[in-house]
């Protein structure tokens, strides 16, 4: 399998001005799953920054600098367990809880395992396919249950594969909305904050 970049070794003996470089890269046979990626890291975090706009709503802390001082030192998954601690004290509903659930495993359980593959695995192209290789170290049964250590997997990927994965993402984004609007509703029609806060 080729990396694709056998071009820059052409270049050993004058320097490519950054032109030359960006439009030999654009020739690449995966520029197209390279772009759909750069979208992948932009709405993933999008989507970590409207997790911080809930959790500071819902936590009552909006607009006040300890939300900053809290939200920007957690990691994401360990802002997804807040979400859930927090969801549980505020919601206004089961149903509403529930959505939250929803948003909450479908992001930190499925997209951002398959987010990770997409950013952090080597991809290469084999004829007209282009190829995502998984680097690991997995001991496996293979034939006659015997172990093995199994040091990759590799799939075919399409651009359509990783444009679905853009769009599942900022979907949750729209759902934390959503949620973040009923939550504030729910407490103008109320008159009064959650007792939990």
């Amino acid at each position: 399998m080729s990396s694709g970049l056998g071009f820059l070794g052409g270049f050993a003996m004058t320097a490519p001005t950054f032109e030359e470089l960006v439009a030999e890269f654009k020739k690449l046979p995966f520029s197209g799953h390279a772009h759909a990626i750069g979208l992948v890291c932009i709405t993933w975090n999008n989507l970590e920054n409207s997790l911080n706009v809930a959790l500071a709503v819902f936590s009552g802390l909006a607009g006040q600098k300890t939300a900053a001082a809290i939200l920007n030192n957690a990691d994401m998954r360990d802002k997804w367990k807040m979400h859930d601690a927090v969801g549980i004290l505020v919601k206004p509903s089961d149903e509403w809880y529930d959505r939250l659930k929803e948003v909450i495993n479908r992001s930190d359980n499925e997209l951002r395992n398959e987010r990770n593959r997409m950013v952090h695995d080597q991809w290469s192209e084999a004829q007209t396919e282009i190829i995502r290789r998984t680097s690991m170290a997995k001991i496996v049964r293979e034939q006659a249950r015997q172990f093995a250590l199994k040091t990759h997997d590799s799939r075919t990927v399409t651009e359509d594969d990783i444009w679905h994965l853009v769009i599942a993402i900022v979907a949750q984004s729209g759902y934390l909305a959503e949620l973040v609007v009923e939550y504030l509703n729910s407490q103008i029609e109320t008159g009064e904050p959650s007792p939990e806060k």
